[in-house]
Protein backbone atom coordinates (compact mmCIF):
# COMPACT_ATOMS: atom_id res chain seq x y z
CA UNK A 1 0.00 0.00 0.00
CA UNK A 2 2.73 2.49 0.95
CA UNK A 3 4.55 1.54 -2.75
CA UNK A 4 1.55 2.48 -4.18
CA UNK A 5 0.93 5.62 -2.50
CA UNK A 6 4.83 6.21 -3.04
CA UNK A 7 4.62 6.01 -6.92
CA UNK A 8 0.98 7.98 -7.09
CA UNK A 9 2.51 11.16 -5.05
CA UNK A 10 5.04 10.97 -7.45
CA UNK A 11 3.24 10.69 -10.74
CA UNK A 12 1.42 13.40 -9.58
CA UNK A 13 4.41 15.71 -8.87
CA UNK A 14 5.25 14.99 -12.24
CA UNK A 15 2.90 15.92 -13.73
CA UNK A 16 2.38 19.10 -11.83
CA UNK A 17 5.47 19.89 -12.69
CA UNK A 18 5.24 19.69 -16.73
CA UNK A 19 5.87 22.79 -17.98
CA UNK A 20 2.96 24.34 -19.64
CA UNK A 21 4.04 25.55 -23.37
CA UNK A 22 1.07 28.18 -23.74
CA UNK A 23 2.23 29.54 -20.21
CA UNK A 24 2.68 32.64 -22.42
CA UNK A 25 -0.31 33.28 -23.32
CA UNK A 26 -3.75 34.52 -22.03
CA UNK A 27 -6.34 32.76 -23.48
CA UNK A 28 -9.51 34.86 -23.27
CA UNK A 29 -12.88 33.72 -25.93
CA UNK A 30 -13.82 36.89 -28.33
CA UNK A 31 -16.61 38.62 -27.89
CA UNK A 32 -18.30 40.75 -30.94
CA UNK A 33 -19.43 43.72 -29.97
CA UNK A 34 -21.77 43.45 -33.33
CA UNK A 35 -23.24 40.51 -34.88
CA UNK A 36 -25.83 40.68 -37.88
CA UNK A 37 -27.37 38.39 -40.75
CA UNK A 38 -26.70 38.89 -44.22
CA UNK A 39 -28.42 37.04 -47.15
CA UNK A 40 -26.24 35.63 -49.59
CA UNK A 41 -26.71 35.96 -53.42
CA UNK A 42 -25.41 32.79 -55.77
CA UNK A 43 -23.17 34.27 -58.32
CA UNK A 44 -22.10 30.82 -59.89
CA UNK A 45 -23.29 27.32 -59.03
CA UNK A 46 -21.51 25.26 -61.66
CA UNK A 47 -17.86 25.20 -60.30
CA UNK A 48 -17.37 21.74 -62.14
CA UNK A 49 -14.25 20.23 -60.07
CA UNK A 50 -13.50 18.15 -57.32
CA UNK A 51 -11.30 20.19 -55.34
CA UNK A 52 -10.66 24.13 -54.76
CA UNK A 53 -8.65 25.86 -52.76
CA UNK A 54 -8.02 29.57 -51.87
CA UNK A 55 -10.21 32.42 -53.16
CA UNK A 56 -8.73 35.58 -53.29
CA UNK A 57 -10.06 39.60 -54.92
CA UNK A 58 -8.51 41.46 -57.73
CA UNK A 59 -9.92 44.41 -59.16
CA UNK A 60 -12.85 43.21 -60.87
CA UNK A 61 -12.50 39.40 -60.44
CA UNK A 62 -11.98 36.58 -58.07
CA UNK A 63 -9.12 34.30 -58.50
CA UNK A 64 -9.87 30.80 -57.58
CA UNK A 65 -7.45 27.84 -57.36
CA UNK A 66 -9.03 24.54 -58.56
CA UNK A 67 -7.79 22.68 -61.16
CA UNK A 68 -9.92 22.60 -64.40
CA UNK A 69 -9.45 22.35 -68.01
CA UNK A 70 -5.41 21.36 -66.84
CA UNK A 71 -5.35 25.11 -65.37
CA UNK A 72 -4.58 25.57 -61.99
CA UNK A 73 -5.86 29.36 -61.12
CA UNK A 74 -9.69 30.47 -62.26
CA UNK A 75 -10.72 33.70 -63.06
CA UNK A 76 -14.26 34.57 -62.33
CA UNK A 77 -16.06 37.75 -63.06
CA UNK A 78 -17.18 39.59 -59.72
CA UNK A 79 -20.83 41.32 -61.08
CA UNK A 80 -21.67 37.97 -63.57
CA UNK A 81 -20.13 35.24 -61.47
CA UNK A 82 -18.76 34.07 -65.23
CA UNK A 83 -15.54 32.02 -65.82
CA UNK A 84 -13.61 34.64 -68.20
CA UNK A 85 -10.02 32.93 -68.09
CA UNK A 86 -7.77 30.08 -66.96
CA UNK A 87 -3.88 30.36 -66.34
CA UNK A 88 -1.32 28.15 -64.44
CA UNK A 89 -1.17 25.56 -67.27
CA UNK A 90 -0.13 22.35 -65.26
CA UNK A 91 2.98 20.25 -66.92
CA UNK A 92 6.60 20.48 -67.10
CA UNK A 93 7.74 23.03 -69.68
CA UNK A 94 9.09 25.84 -69.10
CA UNK A 95 6.00 28.11 -69.05
CA UNK A 96 3.84 25.26 -67.57
CA UNK A 97 3.53 24.22 -63.67
CA UNK A 98 3.60 21.32 -61.28
CA UNK A 99 0.23 21.44 -59.24
CA UNK A 100 0.28 23.83 -55.87
CA UNK A 101 -1.94 24.01 -52.90
CA UNK A 102 -1.60 28.04 -52.40
CA UNK A 103 -1.06 30.60 -53.57
CA UNK A 104 -0.94 34.59 -52.52
CA UNK A 105 -1.60 37.85 -54.27
CA UNK A 106 0.05 41.43 -53.75
CA UNK A 107 -2.59 43.67 -55.24
CA UNK A 108 -1.27 46.64 -55.02
CA UNK A 109 1.70 45.06 -57.26
CA UNK A 110 -0.62 43.04 -59.10
CA UNK A 111 1.12 39.65 -58.43
CA UNK A 112 0.23 36.35 -57.62
CA UNK A 113 2.98 34.08 -55.99
CA UNK A 114 3.18 30.30 -55.20
CA UNK A 115 5.66 27.67 -54.29
CA UNK A 116 6.50 24.32 -55.45
CA UNK A 117 8.20 21.84 -53.34
CA UNK A 118 9.05 19.63 -56.24
CA UNK A 119 11.39 22.05 -57.86
CA UNK A 120 11.87 24.56 -55.35
CA UNK A 121 10.74 27.44 -57.24
CA UNK A 122 8.65 30.52 -56.49
CA UNK A 123 6.05 30.82 -59.00
CA UNK A 124 5.12 34.57 -60.21
CA UNK A 125 2.35 35.56 -61.85
CA UNK A 126 1.62 39.06 -63.12
CA UNK A 127 -1.94 39.43 -63.43
CA UNK A 128 -2.65 42.62 -65.30
CA UNK A 129 -0.78 41.23 -68.30
CA UNK A 130 -2.79 38.06 -67.91
CA UNK A 131 -6.23 39.88 -67.71
CA UNK A 132 -5.67 42.11 -70.22
CA UNK A 133 -4.76 38.94 -73.20
CA UNK A 134 -1.19 39.59 -73.13
CA UNK A 135 1.35 36.69 -72.80
CA UNK A 136 1.37 34.10 -69.81
CA UNK A 137 4.79 34.65 -68.93
CA UNK A 138 5.72 32.38 -65.43
CA UNK A 139 8.40 33.74 -63.59
CA UNK A 140 10.22 31.00 -62.09
CA UNK A 141 12.91 32.15 -59.20
CA UNK A 142 14.60 28.86 -57.64
CA UNK A 143 15.57 28.58 -54.12
CA UNK A 144 17.55 25.29 -55.11
CA UNK A 145 21.21 26.97 -54.14
CA UNK A 146 19.47 27.17 -50.40
CA UNK A 147 20.20 23.62 -49.73
CA UNK A 148 19.99 24.11 -46.06
CA UNK A 149 16.58 25.18 -46.18
CA UNK A 150 12.86 24.19 -46.90
CA UNK A 151 10.11 25.84 -47.85
CA UNK A 152 5.96 25.67 -47.75
CA UNK A 153 4.68 28.91 -49.44
CA UNK A 154 5.67 31.93 -50.69
CA UNK A 155 3.90 35.26 -49.98
CA UNK A 156 4.65 38.45 -51.95
CA UNK A 157 5.54 41.47 -49.63
CA UNK A 158 5.84 44.96 -50.55
CA UNK A 159 9.44 44.67 -51.59
CA UNK A 160 10.76 40.93 -51.50
CA UNK A 161 9.26 37.33 -51.09
CA UNK A 162 8.10 35.99 -47.71
CA UNK A 163 8.99 31.92 -47.35
CA UNK A 164 7.07 30.00 -44.79
CA UNK A 165 9.13 27.05 -43.59
CA UNK A 166 10.90 25.53 -41.04
CA UNK A 167 14.32 24.11 -39.07
CA UNK A 168 14.76 20.20 -38.71
CA UNK A 169 17.90 18.26 -38.97
CA UNK A 170 17.24 17.75 -42.96
CA UNK A 171 16.80 21.54 -43.04
CA UNK A 172 19.56 23.22 -40.09
CA UNK A 173 19.62 26.81 -41.78
CA UNK A 174 15.93 26.62 -42.16
CA UNK A 175 13.25 29.03 -40.43
CA UNK A 176 9.90 29.82 -39.71
CA UNK A 177 10.04 32.79 -42.22
CA UNK A 178 12.94 33.44 -44.35
CA UNK A 179 12.69 36.72 -46.75
CA UNK A 180 14.54 37.26 -50.30
CA UNK A 181 14.78 39.45 -52.48
CA UNK A 182 12.69 39.52 -55.95
CA UNK A 183 16.16 38.26 -57.35
CA UNK A 184 15.98 35.39 -55.07
CA UNK A 185 19.06 36.68 -52.61
CA UNK A 186 18.68 35.77 -48.81
CA UNK A 187 17.68 39.12 -47.05
CA UNK A 188 16.74 37.77 -43.57
CA UNK A 189 14.56 35.45 -41.30
CA UNK A 190 12.54 35.33 -38.30
CA UNK A 191 12.81 31.67 -36.59
CA UNK A 192 10.66 32.19 -32.97
CA UNK A 193 7.37 30.67 -32.01
CA UNK A 194 5.38 32.41 -29.50
CA UNK A 195 5.12 28.87 -27.36
CA UNK A 196 7.52 28.31 -24.45
CA UNK A 197 8.82 25.12 -25.37
CA UNK A 198 11.96 25.00 -27.12
CA UNK A 199 11.52 23.93 -30.83
CA UNK A 200 12.44 20.00 -31.32
CA UNK A 201 14.83 20.00 -34.32
CA UNK A 202 13.63 16.61 -36.45
CA UNK A 203 11.79 15.76 -38.82
CA UNK A 204 9.77 12.78 -36.93
CA UNK A 205 8.63 15.30 -34.00
CA UNK A 206 7.53 18.43 -35.32
CA UNK A 207 7.48 21.63 -33.33
CA UNK A 208 4.98 22.16 -31.03
CA UNK A 209 3.76 25.23 -33.36
CA UNK A 210 3.35 22.92 -35.95
CA UNK A 211 1.05 20.80 -34.19
CA UNK A 212 -1.30 23.21 -33.96
CA UNK A 213 -1.65 23.68 -38.17
CA UNK A 214 -2.02 27.51 -38.53
CA UNK A 215 -3.45 29.26 -41.60
CA UNK A 216 -1.74 32.60 -42.81
CA UNK A 217 -3.07 35.93 -44.67
CA UNK A 218 -0.97 38.22 -46.57
CA UNK A 219 -2.25 42.31 -46.03
CA UNK A 220 -2.94 43.44 -49.59
CA UNK A 221 -0.24 46.31 -49.47
CA UNK A 222 2.17 43.03 -48.18
CA UNK A 223 3.33 44.74 -45.53
CA UNK A 224 1.27 43.02 -42.68
CA UNK A 225 1.51 39.27 -42.02
CA UNK A 226 -1.16 37.33 -39.77
CA UNK A 227 -0.95 33.42 -38.52
CA UNK A 228 -3.78 31.85 -36.86
CA UNK A 229 -3.94 28.10 -35.86
CA UNK A 230 -6.71 25.21 -36.56
CA UNK A 231 -6.32 23.65 -33.25
CA UNK A 232 -7.40 25.92 -30.50
CA UNK A 233 -7.39 29.33 -31.14
CA UNK A 234 -4.05 31.37 -31.16
CA UNK A 235 -3.44 34.25 -33.68
CA UNK A 236 -0.13 35.92 -33.93
CA UNK A 237 0.70 39.22 -36.57
CA UNK A 238 4.04 41.25 -37.66
CA UNK A 239 5.02 43.70 -39.57
CA UNK A 240 6.72 43.40 -42.80
CA UNK A 241 9.80 45.60 -44.25
CA UNK A 242 13.48 44.43 -44.70
CA UNK A 243 12.91 42.34 -41.24
CA UNK A 244 9.86 40.46 -40.09
CA UNK A 245 8.65 42.24 -36.30
CA UNK A 246 6.11 40.95 -34.06
CA UNK A 247 3.14 42.94 -33.43
CA UNK A 248 0.30 40.89 -32.01
CA UNK A 249 -0.33 37.89 -30.08
CA UNK A 250 -3.82 36.74 -29.64
CA UNK A 251 -5.21 33.67 -27.28
CA UNK A 252 -8.67 32.98 -27.43
CA UNK A 253 -9.35 28.99 -26.77
CA UNK A 254 -6.25 27.25 -25.29
CA UNK A 255 -5.46 23.86 -27.39
CA UNK A 256 -6.11 20.25 -25.72
CA UNK A 257 -5.04 17.45 -27.40
CA UNK A 258 -1.83 14.62 -27.02
CA UNK A 259 0.57 13.68 -29.00
CA UNK A 260 0.67 9.87 -29.65
CA UNK A 261 4.52 9.36 -31.49
CA UNK A 262 3.73 11.81 -34.49
CA UNK A 263 -0.40 11.44 -33.76
CA UNK A 264 -2.42 13.95 -32.57
CA UNK A 265 -4.97 12.10 -30.22
CA UNK A 266 -8.06 14.68 -29.27
CA UNK A 267 -10.48 15.05 -26.85
CA UNK A 268 -13.80 16.47 -25.91
CA UNK A 269 -12.18 19.52 -24.71
CA UNK A 270 -10.49 20.37 -27.79
CA UNK A 271 -11.51 23.52 -29.05
CA UNK A 272 -10.75 23.79 -33.05
CA UNK A 273 -10.15 27.30 -34.16
CA UNK A 274 -9.37 28.58 -37.75
CA UNK A 275 -9.50 27.17 -40.58
CA UNK A 276 -9.82 30.04 -43.34
CA UNK A 277 -7.96 33.23 -42.74
CA UNK A 278 -8.26 36.65 -45.24
CA UNK A 279 -7.03 39.91 -44.99
CA UNK A 280 -7.43 43.41 -46.03
CA UNK A 281 -5.20 46.24 -44.94
CA UNK A 282 -7.55 47.27 -42.03
CA UNK A 283 -9.21 43.54 -40.87
CA UNK A 284 -8.67 39.96 -40.84
CA UNK A 285 -11.60 38.30 -41.47
CA UNK A 286 -11.81 34.64 -40.14
CA UNK A 287 -13.23 31.32 -40.31
CA UNK A 288 -14.23 28.86 -37.79
CA UNK A 289 -14.95 25.21 -37.00
CA UNK A 290 -17.98 23.81 -35.89
CA UNK A 291 -18.72 20.80 -34.42
CA UNK A 292 -16.37 18.29 -32.31
CA UNK A 293 -13.19 16.72 -32.60
CA UNK A 294 -15.15 13.98 -34.19
CA UNK A 295 -17.33 15.32 -36.62
CA UNK A 296 -16.38 19.02 -37.87
CA UNK A 297 -17.64 20.84 -40.37
CA UNK A 298 -17.30 24.12 -42.25
CA UNK A 299 -19.00 27.25 -40.49
CA UNK A 300 -21.77 29.67 -41.63
CA UNK A 301 -20.69 32.52 -39.55
CA UNK A 302 -17.68 34.85 -40.58
CA UNK A 303 -15.41 36.29 -37.38
CA UNK A 304 -13.81 40.21 -38.68
CA UNK A 305 -10.77 41.00 -36.16
CA UNK A 306 -9.11 44.69 -36.70
CA UNK A 307 -4.97 44.32 -37.12
CA UNK A 308 -3.93 44.09 -33.12
CA UNK A 309 -6.76 40.94 -32.94
CA UNK A 310 -9.52 42.63 -31.09
CA UNK A 311 -12.93 41.33 -32.38
CA UNK A 312 -14.88 43.51 -34.51
CA UNK A 313 -18.08 42.01 -36.00
CA UNK A 314 -19.51 38.66 -36.95
CA UNK A 315 -22.04 38.15 -40.15
CA UNK A 316 -24.21 34.98 -39.75
CA UNK A 317 -25.23 33.91 -43.61
CA UNK A 318 -27.36 31.24 -44.98
CA UNK A 319 -24.05 29.14 -46.54
CA UNK A 320 -21.60 26.97 -45.14
CA UNK A 321 -18.63 29.14 -46.23
CA UNK A 322 -15.04 27.76 -47.06
CA UNK A 323 -13.12 30.63 -47.93
CA UNK A 324 -13.74 34.09 -48.05
CA UNK A 325 -12.24 37.39 -49.35
CA UNK A 326 -13.18 41.29 -49.07
CA UNK A 327 -13.74 44.43 -51.75
CA UNK A 328 -14.15 46.58 -48.96
CA UNK A 329 -14.46 49.42 -51.96
CA UNK A 330 -17.46 47.66 -52.84
CA UNK A 331 -18.32 46.41 -49.70
CA UNK A 332 -18.50 43.56 -50.87
CA UNK A 333 -17.73 39.55 -49.57
CA UNK A 334 -16.81 37.00 -51.42
CA UNK A 335 -16.86 33.66 -50.74
CA UNK A 336 -16.39 29.71 -51.75
CA UNK A 337 -19.48 28.14 -49.97
CA UNK A 338 -20.76 24.33 -49.82
CA UNK A 339 -24.27 23.25 -50.30
CA UNK A 340 -25.72 20.37 -48.23
CA UNK A 341 -24.96 18.03 -52.00
CA UNK A 342 -21.05 19.14 -51.10
CA UNK A 343 -21.03 21.21 -53.99
CA UNK A 344 -18.69 24.01 -54.82
CA UNK A 345 -20.64 28.02 -55.46
CA UNK A 346 -19.56 31.38 -55.06
CA UNK A 347 -21.85 33.70 -53.25
CA UNK A 348 -21.51 37.16 -52.05
CA UNK A 349 -23.13 39.28 -49.39
CA UNK A 350 -22.77 42.72 -48.39
CA UNK A 351 -20.19 44.30 -45.42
Amino acid sequence: MKLTITILFIFLAAVSCKKDIYSGITFNAPVFPDSVVVKTEVLNDTLYTKTAWRLTSYKSYLILLANMDDCLFQVYDKTTGERVKSFGKIGRGPQEILPVSSFYINEEKGMLTSFNQSTKEVLVFYLDSILTEKEHIIHKISLDQYSGMTFLEALPTQNHFLLYGAKCEAYPAGARYTLFSEGGKYISNYDDYPLSSSPSDSIGKPLDWMNLSATRALSPDGTKLAEATRVGGILETFDITDKITPMTLKGYYKPHFYQDKNEQIFTPKTQFGFYYLSASNRYLYALSFNGSHSDLYPTSEMQVFDWQGNPVKKYKTDKLLLNVCADEKAGKIYALAQTPLKEFILISFNL
